[in-house]
Formats: C-alpha cells, structure tokens, sequence
C-alpha cells in the first residue's frame, strides 16, 4: 500500500509537465535521463536518475523555475561519447538567482535518419554516442511545479575522426 502511494505521489508531481512531454511511442524522441541543477561554477546539469521516494521529496514543496541554456551552441561529435553532464542548464527563480537541485528529465529528439542507437543509450547512463552526422534537439524538463517549465537545446552532430 505505501508503495502505491509514493508512486502516485510522484505521478501527481509530474503531472503538470505532462502536456509538453513528447509522445515516447515517436520514434525520433528518446527519454536519455534525468538530471539535477547546479547552482555553484559553471551553469550545468549533474546527471542522476531519480527514484519515486526521491521524487516525492523533491516535489513537496516546487517552486516556479525558468530553464536558461548556453549563449554558444551545443556540438556533438559522431562516434565520441557525450556526456549529458557537459550540458549548461540554468534553473531560475522569479529573481533571477540560480536554483541548485532542481530535477529535470533529458529527451531527444532526433533528425531522420535516427542518429542513436536506443540500446546504447540505455547501455551507457548519462552518454549519448551519435552514429552520424546530422542533429539532434534536447529537451529539459522541469519535473516539479504547477508551470511546466522547458528548454529546447538544438545540437549539430558533426562527422567524427576517420578510422
């Protein structure tokens, strides 16, 4: 019984960013984590997965937050790993001020045609390897509030070194 009731705790906290979730059953979108803000150095995210105990507490109390991303775009090399921690997300409170501990969720979208291997996403946690060249769009979630908070973060995957 308390079992059912952390998992429908954590539903309800995600609940609100439902809506702009992509649909998992398209091909091109694949969940790749999830992830926490930092707030001390260089803006990025840490990535972690999150269990419903962890979220439940994480959610009791949420706060409006807006997401900011870098001022440079995101470079992805085909065939090199990439680590999803490289990725500079900001949350923000209504002043401004960085949050840190924020839980987010990863996706990404990608072009046609696919450019990752769904098994080696769930193989590696917390690496993306593209096979080819092409582009990729990352989209941050906030997980917690009543306002859906997001950031689309659009990346160019270049040709990697030639064997």
């Amino acid at each position: 019984m308390q079992w059912l009731t952390l998992i429908v705790v954590a539903q309800a906290a995600a609940a609100p960013v439902a809506p702009q979730t992509p649909d998992p059953g398209e091909s091109r979108w694949i969940t790749v984590g999830e992830a926490l803000t930092r707030s001390q150095g260089r803006a990025s995210v840490e990535y972690r997965l999150f269990s419903a105990p962890d979220l439940a507490e994480m959610c009791a109390q949420p706060q409006p937050v807006a997401l900011a991303g870098p001022d440079e775009p995101v470079v992805v090399v085909a065939g090199e790993p990439f680590p999803l921690g490289v990725l500079q997300v900001a949350a923000l409170d209504a002043r401004g001020a960085r949050l840190d501990g924020v839980p987010l969720t990863i996706t990404v979208e990608q072009g046609d045609p696919p450019q990752l291997d769904r098994q080696a996403v769930q193989d590696q946690p917390g690496m993306l390897t593209p096979l080819s060249p092409g582009w990729l769009r990352f989209r941050i979630q906030a997980i917690c509030g009543d306002e859906p908070a997001w950031l689309d973060l659009e990346a160019t995957v270049i040709p990697g070194a030639v064997p």
